[in-house]
């Protein structure tokens, strides 16, 4: 029944970063671009953003790095009064420097022109507030997202030559925190069964209690170093879980064997 309940609990867990999390990020996002009158968006991870404002300008961004401030493959796509496309603007990448925000590489297509002009520009110094004010709550808290949205911003982190190691924590975090539940079954369940005549609730208690202490300090100790980049996140992560694994294999064994 323990090991049935452990396995529930791990669907439940799972369900829980693939849907309700994600779900709750959305409403919270468009709570948030009401309040902060950000651009209207039409993707909600920072990664793969499509953005509406009011001057008919849909952009389309590949990703959002939060903490170093850059924006990656920017594409703007202008509209004229009639909805039509007059001018595509694609750019390389926008970065915040010195409380200035700077496009690098920007190639403008002008469309109302047959053939279309192409301008090519090194560096451009950005007016709109659009950058200013998506960056402007950093909503994009990776804990939030679900396993396949991190597993995508990983890739794009390394493509950009970022430091992925706290996303891949995350990721990995997602599925260890769901798996440590039948983990922490195996270890407790034999230690607080008990059939000895010198059989003490209190002794249980507390053995229970300390083995279950000993688990999360281990634990918080490897995910530590691992966000530290002392040790990597496969082995910040998993390691607690297989050495309390091999430890409740052997309860297992030892209760199993006759006294």
């Amino acid at each position: 029944p323990f090991m049935v309940i452990g396995a529930l609990l791990i669907i439940f867990m799972i369900y829980l970063e693939y849907q309700i999390i994600p779900t709750t990020r959305t409403t919270r996002e468009t709570m948030l671009d009401s309040m902060k009158n950000r651009p209207k968006r039409i993707g909600y991870t920072n990664h793969n953003i499509w953005l509406i404002n009011q001057s008919n300008t849909i952009t389309h961004i590949e990703l959002i790095a939060y903490t170093e401030q850059v924006l990656y493959n920017i594409q703007e796509y202008i509209l004229n009064d009639n909805n039509q496309l007059k001018q595509i603007n694609k750019i390389e990448k926008i970065v915040k420097e010195n409380n200035v925000w700077t496009a690098y590489n920007i190639q403008q297509i002008l469309l109302h022109q047959n053939p279309p002009e192409i301008i090519i520009k090194n560096k451009e110094i950005m007016n709109d507030e659009t950058w200013e004010k998506l960056t402007s709550v950093k909503s994009a808290d990776i804990r939030e997202y679900n396993p396949t949205e991190l597993f995508t911003l990983i890739k794009l982190y390394k493509i950009k030559g970022i430091n992925s190691s706290k996303l891949e924590m995350t990721l990995y975090f997602k599925f260890a925190s769901a798996i440590s539940i039948i983990i922490i079954i195996l270890v407790l369940y034999p230690i607080s069964i008990n059939f000895s005549k010198n059989y003490s609730i209190a002794k249980n208690i507390f053995m229970t209690f300390s083995m279950y202490l000993s688990f999360i300090i281990i634990q918080q100790t490897f995910l530590s170093l691992g966000n530290n980049g002392i040790l990597s996140p496969v082995i910040a992560v998993f390691f607690p879980l297989i050495l309390f694994l091999v430890i409740g294999l052997f309860f297992i064994y030892y209760k199993s064997k006759p006294n």
